[in-house]
């Protein structure tokens, strides 16, 4: 089964991709859209569950999601993220891990 949805023109995917002059028709799959609603939750729980769906109920997910802006939401927050973390206040070449009796010899011997 497949769906078919308008998108802006300029945007790229996998699925047979149509141009006119208005929009770009392109037509996702249903195991692509369960690939989609998957990854936006991490937990194996939600993998399961959306595996075991039929397929009308994962492409209304996946409607759903789309114009709530659900996966943009997460692809800019993992982008954020992923940019805080090449930001760390502690490089992790100069990071040292240590323990309470590292710091106690350090006081001791001072």
């Amino acid at each position: 089964m497949t769906a078919i949805f308008l998108k802006k023109t300029g945007m790229s995917g996998a699925g047979s991709i149509t141009s006119n002059s208005k929009a770009v028709v392109r037509t996702m799959t249903v195991e692509e859209m369960r690939t989609a609603i998957i990854d936006v939750y991490s937990g194996p729980t939600w993998r399961l569950r959306v595996l075991g769906m039929e397929d009308r109920q994962v492409i209304a997910i996946y409607k759903h999601m789309k114009q709530e802006g659900t996966f943009e939401r997460v692809r800019l927050e993992r982008r954020k993220r992923e940019k805080m973390q090449e930001k760390s206040a502690f490089p992790s070449e100069n990071a040292q891990q240590i323990t309470i009796w590292d710091i106690l010899k350090e006081q001791k011997d001072k």
